[in-house]
C-alpha cells in the first residue's frame, strides 16, 4: 500500500482538487493509480547472480546494474493541459 499516494489523494480531496482533472497522482493503491512497473523477477535473478559472483570473486570491484522500468498510466492521471 502506497501511503504517500493515499496522503496525496486525501489532501487533494481536502483542497477540493479533482483527480485527475486538476491533479495527477501516481502510486500503488486502488482505485487504479498510475504506477511504475519494475521487472521484479529479473531484478531477483540478476541480484542472485551478482551475489554468487561476489562470493566467488570477493576481490573484484563492485558493479551496478540499471534495469529499465515502464510507466503504467491509469485512471489517476490526465493528459497535461496546455496553458496559453
Amino acid at each position: 500500500m502506497d501511503l504517500a499516494a493515499i496522503g496525496a489523494l486525501n489532501a487533494a480531496q481536502d483542497m477540493q482538487l479533482a483527480v485527475p482533472a486538476e491533479l495527477s497522482v501516481a502510486g500503488e493503491v486502488r482505485p487504479a493509480l498510475t504506477t511504475v512497473h519494475v521487472h521484479k523477477n529479473w531484478m531477483g535473478v540478476l541480484g542472485v547472480r551478482r551475489l554468487l559472483e561476489r562470493v566467488q570473486y570477493p576481490e573484484q570491484p563492485t558493479t551496478s546494474t540499471l534495469l529499465a522500468t515502464r510507466l503504467v498510466l491509469r485512471d489517476s492521471v490526465a493528459a497535461p493541459r496546455v496553458v496559453l
